[in-house]
């Protein structure tokens, strides 16, 4: 199923995501929560990729 353009409109979303991804990583860093912050990280770099993924969907449109 192919997404319309106004879902890949928005591909901003996911790099909002990685971001407060990466905060709680920071945070979870700081509390010595090891194990939860690479998942954070891991989480994050899930999100980076798939905003790319969009933005370049978004671009192959226009």
């Amino acid at each position: 199923m192919r997404p319309g353009s106004s879902q890949l409109r928005n591909y901003w979303i996911w790099y909002i995501g990685s971001g407060v991804w990466l905060l709680d990583a920071a945070l979870a860093l700081h509390l010595d929560h090891r194990n939860h912050a690479l998942a954070a990280v891991g989480v994050a770099l899930l999100f980076l990729v798939a905003g790319a993924v969009w933005r370049k969907k978004w671009n192959r449109l226009q």
